[in-house]
């Protein structure tokens, strides 16, 4: 991998040693992942954005130094916003929402259509053996906690939830 190691708390006491903090402008940033049996799969991130931007975090991402689709050139993962815990009045004397600041949580997302169109996270067909995942163009100062590639889960079909739902003593409602 790249970046800068270092070590970060979240805002609940969560510590994270050995993280990649990734700025802007300071290149890519690689991670080498094993893969048992070629397939699809998932890619699942777990990162912390700094509290001093404002914006999602958006970057594109190489598998083996290649983009498999148009969408890879520009993945957007969201930053998430809480209150910062000071009641607010109005003129009037009205409580209002309070202040929206970014929040200093660690947050786990799977890559996905963030535009919506495609309501699933992208599956991405990986061959059997060594793959290298560069991120590339990083839109924020953003330490990732982690990365990892990990097989779809499958949804049971009707028949067998039900063959499920029977041996678990669940009753059939009509």
């Amino acid at each position: 991998s790249g970046g800068t190691k270092k070590t970060v708390t979240d805002s609940i006491g969560n510590t994270y040693d050995n993280a990649d903090y990734w700025q802007i402008g300071s290149g890519d940033i690689a991670y080498s992942v094993d893969i048992a049996e070629s397939g699809l799969y998932n890619i699942t991130v777990s990162y912390l954005l700094d509290t001093n931007q404002e914006n999602n975090w958006a970057f594109s991402l190489l598998i083996d130094g290649k983009s498999m689709f148009d969408e890879m050139e520009n993945i957007i993962l969201p930053r998430y916003w809480t209150n910062d815990g000071k009641k607010r009045m109005d003129d009037f004397g009205n409580q209002i929402a309070p202040k929206q600041i970014p929040s200093l949580t660690v947050v786990t997302k799977q890559i996905y259509d963030y535009s919506g169109t495609a309501e699933e996270p992208y599956l991405f067909y990986l061959e059997k053996g060594s793959r290298t995942l560069t991120f590339s163009g990083t839109t924020q100062n953003v330490t990732i906690i982690g990365v990892e590639v990990n097989s779809p889960k499958k949804l049971s079909s009707y028949e067998e939830k039900k063959k499920e739902y029977s041996e678990n003593g669940y009753k059939e409602y009509k």
